[in-house]
This record gives C-alpha cells, sequence and structure tokens, in this order.
C-alpha cells in the first residue's frame, strides 16, 4: 500500500508524510501513538490534509478533533467514527462486497449443477465476528442476495470469532446434513482456511461453492490451488492511493465529486466508492504484488 501511494505523490508532485503501527514509541500504548501520529503531522510537519484509517472510536475522535481545529480536511478509509463528520470516506461498501461474493458463487453453482436432488441450493454462512461492523455488513450483502433467490436455502448460520470456530461450524453442519450442502458463504477471509478445512476432512471441498471477502494471503493461497473459488478483494493499495488523491484535491481547492452519501449515524458524509474485484483461480495471480510469496519466481 505504502509503495503504490509514494508512486502516486511522485508522479503527481505530492509530499506525503507517512505514520503507522510499525513505528511505535514504546512508552506509548498504540491509541497514544495513533494521537501523537495526527498531532506531529498536524502541528509540526503541517500537513494540508490527512488521510486516515481509524483503529477505534475514542482515539479517532481525539485525531479529528485535532485536524478540526487546525483547519486541516480529514480523508477516512473503510471506516469514519460514528455521528463525526469528516471531508469524506473512501471505501468499498461492505454490503456490496458480500453481494459480489454472493452473486458469483451462486452463479458457478448454477453453471456446475451444483444442486441437491430437489433442484435448492442448500447454503451455510459464516457471519464473522459479532464485534465487527464490517463483518455485519458483508453478511447482510449475502443475504441481500441470497434472500431473493427462491432456489436458495440457508441451513445454517454463524458469527465467530477464531478459524476453529469456523472448522467446527463447517463440520458439525456437514456432519447434521450428510453433507448435502452445495454453497459456504465467509464474511471474512481469516475465516475461510478453517471453513475449508473442514470440507476437506468430509471430502466435500471438491463439491462445495465457497467465496470469502477480504482476499487475505491463505485464502488467496486456496484459491491458486483450486481449493477455493472465490475472493472479493477491496484493492486495499488503489482504495488508499486514491484517498490520498481526494486529499490532494482538497488540499488545492479542487475537490473531487463524490460518488454519494455515507449515513454516518445522524451526520452525512461524502462517500467516495470503490469498485471491489472477483477473485478466482483465473485471475488471483493479480495479488503478486500484495501476496508476493504466493507466486516465486
Amino acid at each position: 500500500m505504502k509503495t503504490a501511494i509514494m508512486r502516486y505523490a511522485a508522479s503527481a508532485d505530492v509530499h506525503v508524510s507517512w505514520r503507522d503501527g510499525d513505528d511505535r514509541d514504546p512508552a506509548l500504548t498504540p491509541a497514544e501513538q495513533e494521537l501523537q501520529n495526527a498531532v506531529d503531522l498536524i502541528r509540526e510537519d503541517g500537513v494540508q490534509a490527512l488521510v486516515y484509517t481509524p483503529s477505534d472510536g475514542r482515539t479517532a475522535s481525539d485525531v479529528l478533533r485535532e485536524a478540526a481545529s487546525a483547519g486541516v480536511p480529514v480523508i477516512c478509509v473503510d471506516s469514519v467514527p460514528e455521528n463525526f463528520s469528516v471531508d469524506g470516506i473512501v471505501m468499498v461498501p461492505p454490503a456490496y462486497a458480500g453481494e459480489m461474493a454472493a452473486t458469483a458463487a451462486l452463479e458457478r453453482a448454477r453453471q456446475q449443477r451444483r444442486v441437491n436432488v430437489e433442484g435448492f441450493i442448500n447454503a451455510l454462512v459464516i457471519e464473522g465476528s459479532w464485534q465487527s461492523d464490517i463483518d455485519r455488513e458483508v453478511a447482510r450483502g449475502f443475504y441481500n442476495v441470497l434472500d431473493k433467490d427462491p432456489a436458495v436455502r440457508v441451513l445454517s448460520h454463524t458469527s465467530t470469532l477464531t478459524p476453529t470456530d469456523a472448522f467446527q461450524f463447517v463440520s458439525r453442519e456437514l456432519n447434521s446434513y450428510a453433507g448435502n450442502v452445495q454453497l459456504l458463504l465467509v464474511a471474512s477471509t481469516e475465516y475461510v482456511p478453517g471453513a475449508l478445512l473442514a470440507a476437506r476432512t468430509h471430502g466435500l471441498s471438491d463439491w462445495l461453492i465457497s467465496a470469502g471477502v477480504g482476499a487475505g494471503v491463505e485464502a488467496c493461497r486456496l484459491t491458486l490451488d483450486n481449493v477455493h473459488d472465490f475472493e472479493v478483494d477491496g484493492m486495499a493499495a488503489e482504495r488508499a492511493t486514491f484517498a490520498v488523491r481526494v486529499a490532494r484535491s482538497l488540499a488545492v481547492g479542487e475537490p473531487v465529486a463524490p460518488d454519494g452519501v455515507y449515513r454516518n449515524g445522524t451526520v452525512d458524509v461524502p462517500l467516495y466508492r470503490q469498485e471491489p474485484r472477483v477473485l478466482s483461480r483465473d485471475n488471483v495471480r493479480e495479488m503478486q504484488d500484495l501476496w508476493p510469496s504466493l507466486f516465486p519466481q
């Protein structure tokens, strides 16, 4: 991500001051370091715009107040503290990513006649962590697609916190339904390996059509190995680079028009919507820059 941003900055004659959690003062907590980074950028570096990926609501609130007091516009990436107004948010709407994953999986299930004897497509859904707003929105996207399709039956669903939970859920449900499952949707990429290990244990990894969201390294590895069917990639480097472009436009007084409005609690935030991509074995090599270990030279 940093490489892509710096490449854009060089081409657009933009000076980027980069701060992240890897360079932390051991005397500070991660939250304290996040706030200190923002203070340093605004007060010492004199940045004209701030691109910010919040880690938690309380810290983000302090960062945004610091920026507001200095008159520095803020573009958030992926999330923004509830009820806070910022100058824009660059994101792939998680529900949309979920809809893309479910649609791709259903299309393949139909193309390959992955149905039960009654002609139904039986599905299992792992909704991700109940602690994650993003996972919940991805799952909502799944159901936006599944609930409209009369040929789909969601046999079981769960919220989970660990890859082991995902393994246990899939293994239990495959036992309960004697393997009569055709579709597996996983809201967070980190749970894909555990879920597919359970499918493999039951001898069904070649039968189940699977789709996840996030394009983590292990899920991409399974896609490359033709074990996993689809991962929806939010294209983080492209998203962050576009956020810098929007921030630059605000700094020079030539704002980029937003794509719409993101309702953030009680306030509206300009939305810069980014298009994700669906990865399959055919195009997963596009992740080579992000996950070079998967593609040795």
